[in-house]
């Protein structure tokens, strides 16, 4: 009969196997020196690596989201004033530019660097200053003066013709325009300066009475430049022709008179 005690007794073919099992299980538990500090060092490393991506992913994404931003989002309204405003101050009180007057008797070219008033008729004194004789015609210098008091202009050809009777009836046709090569000129006149013009006169005899009509004349009905009054100017020995075919009498554009 078996004793309960002799079964519950281990094969030694078990213990051997159990002692085998027991070693095995500690040589896995003693890994090599040095092992425990590779593993930190590899696990650090994958951590910075985890780390590095994540912070380089989480920049592009802020800055994906910053131009979005920028892009659809309204910003404040431009502001249109300029750049940069020069402070002049208060504004000075204008200067008044120096009057300058011309020297009696002074011309420019038309539209000259003043407005002055047109000569009229009745501030102007006219005169023969001059007589010069030539083949066949004389030649009488008119003399237009100033006689206000201020200054006044005027440019172009007077209007001149001769007039006989006591109601001064003109005789025959007005002076025809005669250029003198330089064009007309303003001419600016001081208080007292004058203006002068050439009138050539053709003598009446140079043609046959009957294609003449010859007319003593009492003087010249002169009309300044620019004016519809007329003056009248005394003077004798001239001769006109009354037909309509003939005219005697031709004048040039007025200048300065020269300084006496």
């Amino acid at each position: 009969m078996t004793s309960p005690h002799d079964s519950d007794q281990p094969e030694p073919a078990e213990i051997g196997q159990a002692f085998a099992a027991l070693a095995a299980r500690e040589r896995r538990l003693a890994p090599p020196a040095g092992h425990f500090q590779a593993v930190r060092r590899r696990a650090a490393a994958r951590r910075r690596r985890r780390a590095l991506v994540v912070g380089t992913a989480t920049v592009a994404c802020l800055a994906g989201a910053g131009i979005a931003a920028a892009t659809l989002l309204p910003g404040p309204a431009p502001d249109d004033r300029p750049l940069a405003v020069e402070d002049r101050g208060s504004p000075a009180d204008p200067v008044e530019p120096t009057p300058t007057h011309p020297a009696p008797g002074t011309a420019h070219p038309d539209g000259g660097r003043e407005t002055l008033p047109v000569c009229p008729s009745d501030r102007l004194d006219a005169a023969v200053a001059a007589t010069e004789g030539a083949a066949g015609s004389v030649t009488l210098t008119l003399r237009l003066t100033n006689v206000g008091d201020s200054l006044c202009a005027m440019t172009g050809f007077p209007g001149v013709s001769l007039v006989a009777g006591d109601e001064g009836e003109q005789i025959g046709n007005p002076a025809e325009r005669e250029d003198d090569a330089g064009g007309p000129v303003r001419v600016e006149l001081a208080p007292g300066a004058a203006a002068v013009a050439q009138v050539r006169v053709t003598r009446a005899e140079n043609y046959p009475a009957d294609a003449c009509e010859p007319v003593a004349a009492r003087g010249l009905r002169i009309y300044p430049p620019d004016q519809r009054a007329a003056l009248f100017l005394p003077h004798d020995g001239l001769t006109g022709c009354a037909a309509e075919d003939v005219t005697v009498l031709a004048v040039t554009p007025v200048r300065p008179a020269e300084a006496d």
